[in-house]
């Protein structure tokens, strides 16, 4: 049974939602439900997938256990999934000899790089991770230096049969950032996305996001739920998204369904709730 917060998810008909869900507010339920009414309702064409991603390999399979049923509709991975599959059809177009699959390539870490360049082009790379991990929104700038990035990097790919882990998104994005008919195609065959765990998506996987966002794109997450602030992941991410974007609706589900029977913790869920939004309004 549905609450009227999940409810409203469902029954939205903004085509771009955000959804606020905590841990143990049902937010897998929700999910599930959302896309089998798109199912049903043919919103998704036969020919055509649910682009379901997350950051982490871990959610996207919790995904796959929760999306079981007509799994010929979704497509579900990881940002990396995602781009290595973009860039193993379409990888040569930008140079990046990748072929089918990465097994002939070893993917590293930046720190594993600084025998193979010059001390300038290092440095480089260290820049770019530490504008990334900053968590930062600063799009514009990313952006400007993807291309030389990516340049170091071939270099390495040609030399070493070595990439970095990060390279995989910014060869993924100038690769679809400039070449419209490709960025078309996977825009119309993936003519609605799902995006788990949203709270821990860094810059480039918000950049991934926008371009790739098609008819419907709904944005699940919880603030609160971070783990990867480290790696860059935007602070209030949701926030940003509404105040860039006014097509999306906001929806917080409400009802804690896992301790929908224990008081003591329901007080501590909100307790911990209000110490972080009001830590937040301090800032």
């Amino acid at each position: 049974m549905l609450d009227d917060s999940q409810k409203r998810v469902i029954e939205s008909d903004k085509e771009r939602l955000i959804v606020e869900a905590p841990a143990g507010f049902g937010k897998t339920t929700t999910m599930v439900s959302l896309v089998n009414r798109w199912l049903e309702n043919n919103v998704i064409e036969n020919n055509k997938k649910i682009l379901c991603v997350t950051y982490t390999i871990s959610a996207a399979n919790r995904m796959k256990e929760a999306l079981t049923n007509n799994s010929d509709s979704f497509f579900i991975t990881n940002f990396h999934g995602l781009c290595r599959r973009i860039l193993s059809l379409y990888g040569n177009i930008i140079r990046v000899p990748i072929g089918q699959d990465f097994s002939n390539l070893r993917c590293v870490n930046t720190s594993k790089l600084k025998n193979y360049l010059s001390s300038k082009e290092y440095q480089y790379l260290l820049d770019f991770d530490k504008d990334i991990n900053s968590g930062a929104l600063i799009e514009r700038k990313i952006r400007k230096k993807i291309n030389s990035y990516n340049n170091i990097i071939r270099k390495i790919i040609n030399l070493e049969k070595t990439i970095s882990y990060t390279s995989i998104l910014t060869f993924a994005i100038e690769l679809l950032s400039n070449n419209k008919n490709i960025l078309d195609f996977y825009r119309k065959y993936f003519p609605a996305m799902c995006v788990d765990e949203f709270q821990d998506t860094n810059i480039l996987g918000f950049i991934l996001v926008k371009l790739l966002s098609n008819e419907r794109v709904v944005l699940f997450g919880d603030e609160l739920q971070k783990i990867y602030g480290f790696l860059g992941a935007i602070p209030n991410i949701f926030d940003r998204i509404l105040d860039e974007n006014n097509n999306y609706e906001y929806i917080r589900l409400k009802y804690n369904h896992r301790f929908s029977d224990n008081e003591l913790m329901l007080g501590l869920d909100r307790s911990i709730r209000k110490f972080q939004e009001t830590s937040q309004l301090d800032k």
